[in-house]
Order: C-alpha cells, then sequence, then structure tokens
C-alpha cells in the first residue's frame, strides 16, 4: 500500500485497520520460509538477511528490491500509522509481537465459515485428499512420501489444486503418479463434494500457514484433518479431539498418523463430528462479525 493511501486516510481523520494475512510486514518473502524451511531472521534481525541469503527468486536484486520496499515503509512510518491489526491466529500475533509491533494494536479474530449451508458426511468413499496449491512450501512432497511408507492396502491419494512450481509438480508426477491422482483445480461445489466423501484431509504445510481455509472447509464437510503442528494449525486442530498434528517436514511422523487414522476409523469419524460441531459453534460469520464492530467501535 502506498503511503499516500494512509496520509490521505489520516488527514481525514480516519482510523485505519489492517487484517494480517500473512507475514508480509515483517518478511520481504511474506512467508517465512528459506530453502524450504522455516526462517525468522529478518522477524528479529535485519532485514538484509533476505539480500544475503537471496530470499526472493533465489536473486539479490530482486531481495533487494523487496528488503528495501519494507525498509522505506519503516523509515517514513508506514506501520505507525495504522492503528490496529487483525490477526487470524494467534500465532501470527504472536510473530508480529516478536516482531516488535506492539501488542496493544494486534487482536485475533479468527476467519470464519458459514456451515449453515454445508451438509457434513461422517462416513467416506475410502480415499484421502490433499487440496491447495502443489508446491514444495505446502508440503506435498511429504506427504507422498508417508503415503509412500504406509504398509498393507491403503485408501487412494487424491491431490487437488492449481500447480505452484512446474518443476516440482512435474517432478512429483513422475516419481508418484502410479500411486497417487493429481486433479487440477476444481470450483468450490466440486471440491466440498470430493471432500464430503474423503476419509480425511491432510496439510502437511512446511512454511507457517496462517488460518488456512482448507482447514476450516473440512470441519465443515464433517472431515478429521492431520496437519503439520506448525503455523495456525495448532490453534485450529485440538490434537486427537478434532484432527491430528504431526511433526512438520517428518515423513515417518505422518506415515503413523495416518496408518492410526486409517485403522481407527470408529474415532476418525468422532473427530469430525466435533470438527464440524467446532466451526458451528466457534467460528461463525456472527462472532466474527460481532468481534469486528466491537473493534471498529473502539477506534470511531
Amino acid at each position: 500500500m502506498s503511503p499516500s493511501i494512509l496520509d490521505g486516510f489520516k488527514s481525514a481523520g480516519l482510523p485505519v485497520i489492517v487484517r494480517l494475512s500473512d507475514f508480509a510486514l515483517i518478511c520481504p518473502q511474506a512467508l517465512l520460509l528459506r530453502e524450504g524451511k522455516n526462517c525468522c531472521l529478518c522477524v528479529t534481525g535485519s532485514i538484509l538477511n533476505c539480500v544475503r541469503n537471496k530470499c526472493i527468486h533465489a536473486s539479490i536484486s530482486g531481495s533487494l528490491i523487496k528488503a528495501l520496499s519494507l525498509y522505506f515503509h519503516k523509515l517514513v512510518g508506514s506501520f505507525s500509522r495504522i492503528d490496529a491489526f487483525v490477526c487470524p491466529s494467534k500465532f501470527t500475533l504472536e510473530k508480529y509481537v516478536e516482531a516488535g509491533f506492539p501488542r496493544e494494536k494486534l487482536y485475533h479474530i479468527p476467519t470464519f465459515i458459514d456451515s449453515t449451508d454445508i451438509t457434513p458426511r461422517f462416513f467416506h468413499d475410502n480415499y484421502l485428499l490433499y487440496a491447495g496449491r502443489i508446491c514444495e512450501e505446502k508440503g506435498v512432497h511429504v506427504l507422498l512420501e508417508a503415503y509412500d511408507m504406509l504398509e498393507g492396502k491403503k485408501p487412494r491419494l487424491l491431490l487437488v489444486g492449481d500447480i505452484g512450481n512446474l518443476k516440482y509438480c512435474s517432478d512429483l508426477k513422475e516419481k508418484y503418479s502410479s500411486q497417487a491422482e493429481f486433479l487440477n483445480f476444481l470450483p468450490k461445489d466440486n471440491l466440498f463434494k470430493l471432500m464430503r466423501n474423503a476419509m480425511l484431509v491432510v496439510v502437511p504445510s512446511i512454511c507457517y500457514d496462517n488460518m488456512p481455509n482448507i482447514v476450516l472447509e473440512a470441519f465443515a464437510n464433517g472431515k478429521t484433518v492431520i496437519a503439520s503442528k506448525n503455523g495456525g494449525f495448532p490453534d485450529l486442530i485440538k490434537d486427537d479431539e478434532t484432527g491430528m498434528l504431526f511433526a512438520t517436514g517428518d515423513a515417518n511422523d505422518l506415515a503413523k498418523k495416518m496408518s492410526w487414522a486409517i485403522e481407527n476409523q470408529s474415532r476418525v469419524s468422532k473427530m469430525g463430528r466435533r470438527a464440524r460441531e467446532y466451526v458451528e459453534n466457534e467460528l461463525t460469520p456472527d462472532l466474527h462479525f460481532k468481534k469486528l464492530q466491537e473493534l471498529f467501535k473502539n477506534f470511531l
């Protein structure tokens, strides 16, 4: 956002509230990720770490441009002119506090999902589902490695989503096409139908996901989610109650969790029911808008 826009708002006496969808205000690369691993060097240190490590497209010039842009905003006080920041997850809020943002300006207001028009299904058609971009930071390779470790007769594995990295996706298809089914992007209704009939949904992200919609959508459809134990997932998933968490990037641990789920379908079904109850009671549109309205009133 151009600082001139903020100047216009402030000169008109208008409060400014920003929703934090990622980590772009504290990380030039926006994902807190470097070479396939979580990285917080710029959170507590110099943003020139981005340049040293060529975080943007493995380019010094590209990284320098991003770093200078972030430095410029800090220099002219862009962020200090923002009255409040809405954080969808507690994890995101704490990362911004760690980066030096005033805690009193940060408000935890989770994302919502309207589950009233979504009919859950607590049974399945014997397949596992991944839905999202096919790219390294989403940990698709971790899921495929874990699936390869499963012994005996195993359910099908469906991977649905856009290609985030062409070479990465091509390599995975070449290696695992005989085991997993790769499907292109699907419209929401089609994806929900596929999700509703899945045994469970796996979200193996390596990056710090904020509060991914895929988990809320899976819960609304009555599905148990197995996800990485990082980012906003522990905020959403109560281990062994509404889903399961595995050590980030650890294919062995993920394989163990999937194997247990396959062998304990009645427990998985109960988790799916609790997950549905959770979004029905805690993540409704009414609760979300009520919290937003309370926040707006504080600044009007």
